[in-house]
């Protein structure tokens, strides 16, 4: 068992796993500085979206007095006394709750005490317990659910919004990841060219030095061939600093921090044509692309506020309804032969705030009131204003949605004859890769027997690495094309089995 598991740890360093195109993408997604601003738009519309649900939350409120007044008598039935004092006590606990529909219900219930020096008080000190239900709901200007509702829809419609612009976002950044996975294998492969087309220069250099020394050829070839080393070495510290730049690009974008040097590390690119029918590609872009969903979605929000306006351009008819009962008690002062004028206190019935409770809940004292206010404005102009302004910002989020349809419409269209061309050229550059590694094998036999020139080997040389530059760049541009594809489809990320 030790023997196996030493075998599969040795094989696993020898020949180490590839670096794919879905592990430097789904890398990407964690890292990319792009990614890590962006995703907090969703959050933050996310938010406000439950903020805006608060509006259904009761409100709850309490509510408590006290005073105390001191006043001079103007009557006689305000007794004997030069000064007619009045405790006020009060507690009030209200909640409101809105409407669906507009509007909003209000139940109250509130408790005084009051206690007067006033000798024509018949009950003092005195409780009153108060209960009452009111509904006030709009019947025409403001009714209605998606009235009332507007700033939960808009905001909902505004999360969901951010969520495609995020998907978009998203794509961009995957098609940049890959476009920069294939661009680094692409200059790490130019670089090798680069490299064996000085090899074979300096082999050609070597070989007439060789003859040179022996007479066969004269030293005006040695210089050609050594300044064509020159040349091709020059080339290959250009394609360096491009490789550099290709391998900071791709860690950049995806916060790798050991990029290797071996293309056979990376996942090898895609050589068979596997390109959907243009009009399905068309069809699920239509129905999938995130750009044109958010233009979309910002139509059905510009519908949905012109409705809203036009709403506003009713007259206000408010319906009030309030049902309310009161119970009273409190201690009754008996005086002398009932007469309060006397100041003679004989006896006296007690009371308490529980007596004023049972009866206002026992309904003894009751009170309906029903009205209907009406209110039109003499002139609607800001009304007016509005609705207008919410009719054009409709036909502008239309406009803008044709806009998006054709420019998604010419992406698919335009990454599919790309990839349609790649592919084609794909196929010829291989064709003429393979003639010209002929023509050079024949010439560097022509050259060894003396039939050929320093000339004629160098263009065939240079011929050979820019055919194999060329096939390796139609390669690479039919694998980008492909997923450029994906991306105007609106199906990249799906690709990757990326979820949000």
């Amino acid at each position: 068992m030790r023997k196996i598991l030493f075998v599969l740890l040795m094989s696993f360093l020898i020949f180490p796993q590839k670096i794919t195109l879905k592990q430097v993408v789904t890398l990407a997604m964690e890292k990319n500085p792009d990614i890590l601003v962006a995703k907090y738009e969703p959050e933050k519309s996310k938010n406000l979206w439950e903020a805006s649900r608060a509006i259904f939350v009761p409100s709850l409120s309490f509510s408590a007095s006290a005073s105390k007044d001191q006043q001079k008598p103007s009557s006689i039935f305000e007794g004997r006394s030069d000064r007619v004092d009045t405790d006020r006590e009060s507690g009030e606990l209200q909640i409101i709750q809105t409407l669906p529909t507009g509007g909003n219900i209000t139940f109250s219930v509130s408790q005084n005490r009051n206690y007067t020096t006033n000798l024509f008080y018949q009950l003092n000190p005195s409780y009153t317990t108060f209960f009452q239900l009111s509904l006030s709901h709009p019947l025409l200007k403001n009714a209605g659910v998606s009235v009332t509702k507007q700033n939960i829809i808009i905001s909902r419609a505004n999360y969901e919004r951010s969520q495609l612009d995020f998907r978009a976002r998203a794509e961009e950044v995957v098609l940049d990841v890959v476009q920069a996975y294939w661009n680094y294998l692409y200059y790490l492969e130019a670089y090798r060219v680069k490299e064996e087309s000085l090899k074979l220069a300096q082999d050609l250099y070597h070989q007439n030095l060789e003859m040179v020394k022996v007479g066969k050829k004269s030293s005006l070839d040695l210089v050609e061939a050594e300044a064509e080393v020159e040349n091709r070495r020059a080339e290959l510290i250009e394609a360096r600093n491009q490789l550099e730049n290709a391998r900071e690009q791709l860690r950049l974008k995806t916060g790798m921090e050991t990029i290797p040097e071996d293309p056979s590390s990376f996942e090898p690119p895609r050589t068979v044509r596997t390109l959907p029918d243009l009009a399905s590609v068309l069809e699920y872009a239509r129905r999938n692309n995130p750009q044109l969903l958010a233009a979309q979605k910002q139509v059905e929000t510009a519908e949905f506020q012109m409705r809203v306006k036009k709403n506003a351009l009713k007259p206000e008819l408010n319906l009030q309804l309030s049902l309310s009962t009161i119970g009273r008690a409190g201690d009754r002062v008996l005086y002398k032969n009932n007469n309060p004028f006397s100041g003679e206190v004989v006896g006296k019935i007690s009371g308490s705030p529980y007596d004023a409770l049972n009866e206002a809940l026992r309904g003894a004292y009751n009170s309906v009131n029903l009205s209907l206010v009406y209110k039109m404005p003499v002139l609607r102009q800001r009304e007016v204003g509005e609705f207008r302004a919410a009719v054009s910002e409709y036909y502008q989020a239309r406009e803008n949605y044709r806009k998006v349809l054709s420019q998604v419409e010419y992406e698919v269209k335009s990454a599919w004859r790309d990839a349609v061309a790649a592919y084609q050229r794909m196929i010829a550059t291989k064709k003429a890769r393979e003639l010209a590694e002929k023509k050079l094998e024949a010439e560097q036999v022509k050259f060894a027997q003396g039939a050929s020139t320093n000339y004629m080997v160098l263009t065939y040389q240079r011929d050979l690495a820019n055919a194999r530059i060329n096939e390796l760049k139609s390669l690479l541009d039919y694998n980008v094309a492909l997923y450029r594809l994906k991306k105007a489809a609106g199906r990249l990320l799906e690709g990757f089995q990326i979820k949000f």
